[in-house]
């Protein structure tokens, strides 16, 4: 799983060495320094140059879903990429939004649905105001 949040770039997956733990990879140490407010198991940083990631700590499930949980109550901003800037800076924004830019292209390359539902749904729409009718004009003269 990816997650980019304002803490930073983390790739999770299962240990492969024991699957009741996970994996958090990232490309930067800095952000598993970030991450650890949050998921108070996270074991101290491993270096690791020569994989994929360079940088692994290793975490329980329950951990990391309690410390993805606080994020997700946490989120207090209206735009992403604004408060990845504020918290991080404009490079970091910046890869982010190229990010973004990629993604954006998902529904022209894999398809969007033919018939989009309607949003809201009816049952959530707001009621329309009832007019009444209007009085018909008088032809002119």
């Amino acid at each position: 799983m990816w997650i980019f949040s304002r803490k930073g770039f983390f790739s999770v997956v299962e240990d492969a060495q024991d699957p009741s733990r996970l994996v958090v990879r990232a490309r930067v140490a800095a952000d598993l320094d970030a991450l650890r407010a949050d998921v108070p198991d996270l074991s101290p940083t491993i270096t690791t140059p020569a994989r994929d990631y360079p940088y692994r700590a290793f975490c329980s499930r329950d951990g990391m879903a309690a410390g993805l949980a606080k994020q997700v109550l946490e989120i207090d901003y209206a735009n992403f990429k604004r408060e990845v800037e504020r918290v991080q800076g404009l490079p970091r924004e910046r890869l982010y939004a190229q990010v973004w830019s990629v993604m954006s292209s998902a529904e022209a390359r894999l398809g969007a649905p033919e018939v989009a539902p309607a949003w809201p749904p009816a049952e959530l729409a707001p009621k329309a105001a009832t007019r009444k009718p209007a009085r018909p004009r008088r032809a002119r003269r």
